[in-house]
């Protein structure tokens, strides 16, 4: 399949969602996503800063506490690759960029 425009942006999840899901409810899903890592790095955060008490399998050393390191970091990964190519498409990143550089002065 030759990566045109149109189709390139819909590679970024469309190949492993679209795997068992319609085409209708792919932006939900991702979305769905997203907000459970969200939850899941706030928790981590959470238990990390001592705020939280440890829960499941986490500990102050290790605060994920759904799942292990070895687990948690690819989910991590993809939906940081997820959320960035979101903001490049669309400009958002250069935008904020632009208007904190400009706040600095």
């Amino acid at each position: 399949m030759k990566e045109t425009k149109e189709n390139s942006e819909d590679l970024w999840d469309g190949r492993v969602i679209s795997l068992w899901s319609s085409k209708e409810h792919k932006k939900y899903y991702v979305m769905a996503f997203l907000l459970a890592i969200f939850i899941s790095e706030c928790l981590s955060y959470l238990v990390w800063l001592e705020i939280v008490e440890p829960f499941r399998v986490a500990t102050y050393k290790n605060p994920t506490p759904f799942m292990s390191h070895i687990s948690y970091n690819p989910f991590l990964a993809f939906s940081i690759y997820i959320v960035l190519n979101y903001l490049l498409s669309k400009k958002i990143f250069l935008k904020l960029f632009l208007l904190f550089y400009r706040t600095r002065d």
